[in-house]
């Protein structure tokens, strides 16, 4: 397939499987060797920088702009010269629904290059947190997509019971670290809450740091119990901060999303952001999620 559309609740396992396969296909023989390419929107501070990104990461003139770096992409994966050595490019773009303007132009390009790639073929791997996600866009975009779909459901209790475990035991195969109540009571609280393997590890690592920083000299190794676990999830999912975000309104919300968004993507701490900056990462997130009512 020149395109898949992957989706699923966070944390439920989307770009580690892509990896993971990646990592197998280079590690076995494959019969063409690929270039690799991973860009997540949600770093991005407008959607046209997707352009930049890849064009740089295929090798391209740095500091090109948008519209300049769509035109040599373009021309890239469609040029069909003789001369042209046969290559492939896999690109992983995660978090695609922070891609989504006004016309749908970014995503729409993205999934139409691999279907007219020629010598320099263009497979996309797109990746969303919204299942539906499709459904929400313009036909033509729709019709780039197609049906090829990789569906994740969020993890039950049971499962994310069985990953603790088998993480657990990989880490300290001859200690026995978790009471078993205690994974289990981390695994039911995650699911009754998102699903989110990722918090069930943070909820195990902070008790576990926790226990370690009261016994710094144990006379042998400590357990983490339910106790511990029950309190690190209660200030995880009902901290004073979690409760203030909770009650935010959705212009709230969405200021304080955008502001986190391009803290993590600018690693930028001291000056602070201009308002252009955050109009700009603003507009994508409501385009992102179909409503654009809370923009100023």
């Amino acid at each position: 397939a020149s395109s898949i559309f992957i989706a699923g609740p966070p944390g439920t396992g989307k770009t580690a499987s892509v990896f993971a396969a990646v990592r197998e296909m280079r590690t076995k023989h494959v019969s063409k060797r690929f270039n690799f390419v991973y860009m997540n929107g949600m770093e991005m501070r407008h959607p046209f920088e997707a352009y930049v990104m890849l064009w740089e990461k295929l090798g391209g003139k740095s500091q090109c702009k948008p519209e300049a770096a769509a035109a040599k992409l373009e021309n890239y994966f469609t040029d069909d010269y003789p001369d042209l050595e046969s290559e492939v490019t896999v690109v992983l773009l995660d978090e695609i629904d922070y891609l989504v303007t006004k016309n749908q132009s970014v995503l729409y390009n993205f999934f139409d290059w691999p279907l007219r790639s020629t010598k320099r073929r263009l497979v996309l791997l797109g990746i969303s947190n919204t299942l539906n996600l499709p459904e929400h866009l313009h036909p033509r975009v729709q019709s780039r997509i197609g049906n090829r779909r990789c569906i994740f459901n969020a993890y039950t209790s049971d499962q994310i019971n069985s990953i603790l475990k088998s993480k657990v035991t990989q880490a300290s195969p001859q200690l026995n670290v978790f009471a078993t109540d205690a994974l289990v009571f981390a695994s039911k609280k995650t699911s009754a809450q998102s699903g989110d393997l990722r918090k069930a590890f943070r909820i195990c690592r902070l008790a576990a740091e926790q226990v370690l920083n009261e016994n710094p000299n144990p006379p042998e190794a400590p357990i983490v119990g339910i106790k511990d676990v029950l309190k690190v999830s209660r200030e995880s999912f009902h901290s004073a901060h979690s409760k203030a975000v909770a009650l935010c309104s959705q212009f709230e919300a969405l200021v304080l999303v955008v502001l986190a968004l391009l803290y993590r993507s600018t690693g930028r701490e001291v000056g602070g952001f201009d308002v252009e900056e955050l109009v700009l990462k603003m507009e994508a997130i409501s385009n992102a999620w179909g409503n654009t009512i809370y923009l100023p």
